[in-house]
């Protein structure tokens, strides 16, 4: 199996900050059948500072922060060679994180499938549903293309991305640093174009660092030798 573990922050100055926290565990069960869940801790903190307006508000009476457990789960099978299937869910118990009235996370659905003619290109495509009670379809749904290409020769270790949905387009890349046998570590970078004329915002950056270890495994789960 594969365990890991994540945070996240956002803040917006002034008004609010969410800190989520992590701990996954996934494994693969035969050759075509691979599963994983998360358990996560939300904690939503109402930045009022001294302002007496809100500090006075009923809405804070019990505190300005509230906090909660919810857990994500996700399955993929691969039916064939180059073809593999994928169903997720998130926030499945839909979390209350209220301060005086009930405020619910929605939970999230996602199913796809994704094609690899070879070892360089990948192509995804995925539905998604978000169940809140407010919005008409098109803001609980979205559709979603995607594709990888990983460069050949001494580039094997970067590739490139591309994806459109119904809501953004994006682009970027990403790059393998200093791969070695038993760890290595991966810079991943996007740009997405939010596809709202109403919008007025030029679009977001996004950059992930990953560390990987542990020894490579072969089909039926053995720690498979370097060369």
């Amino acid at each position: 199996g594969a365990m890991g573990a994540a945070v996240t922050s956002f803040k917006t100055a002034g008004l609010l900050q969410e800190n989520m926290g992590l701990l996954h565990y996934s494994r693969l069960w035969g050759n075509r059948v691979s599963a994983g869940v998360n358990l996560k801790y939300l904690y939503h903190d109402y930045l009022i500072g001294s302002d007496p307006s809100a500090s006075m508000s009923a809405v804070f009476s019990k505190g300005t922060s509230q906090s909660a457990l919810t857990m994500d789960a996700g399955v993929l099978y691969r039916p064939f060679q180059k073809i593999t299937l994928g169903l997720s869910g998130r926030n499945l118990t839909q979390p209350d994180v209220g301060l005086v009235s009930k405020d619910t996370v929605p939970s999230e659905y996602q199913a796809g499938v994704a094609w690899r003619p070879n070892n360089r290109l990948t192509a995804a495509l995925d539905a998604q549903y978000r169940n809140q009670e407010y919005g008409a379809l098109d803001d609980k749904s979205n559709v979603m293309l995607g594709l990888e290409y990983l460069f050949p020769g001494r580039f094997r270790t970067a590739g490139a991305r591309m994806g459109v949905s119904l809501k953004e387009v994006t682009g970027g890349m990403g790059l393998q640093l200093w791969p070695q046998n038993s760890w290595s570590l991966r810079l991943d970078y996007a740009y997405a174009l939010i596809l709202n004329m109403a919008n007025d915002s030029s679009g977001s950056h996004r950059v992930g660092l990953s560390f990987a270890f542990g020894k490579k495994q072969d089909a039926a789960g053995n720690a498979a030798g370097t060369k």
